[in-house]
């Protein structure tokens, strides 16, 4: 179930370090082939799963990501 997943993998790759520029975008969807793949996403999604992920600690940050 993808509820049940933890907020991190629920709204990845909408974080604030990946969609805060076209770069970080595109780096990101070097590393990560399901970037560009499925539905689009619109800027009210983005910005509900960018507050999830303030609000909700995640498990695991990798270094230099935001909190």
């Amino acid at each position: 179930m993808y509820e049940a997943r933890p907020t991190q993998c629920r709204t990845y790759p909408f974080w604030s370090n990946i969609v805060d520029s076209e770069e970080s975008w595109n780096r990101e969807s070097r590393e990560c082939p399901g970037i560009g793949i499925g539905p689009l996403h619109g800027p009210e999604a983005v910005s509900e799963a960018l507050a999830k992920r303030r609000v909700e600690i995640p498990i695991l940050e990798p270094k230099g990501s935001e909190s």
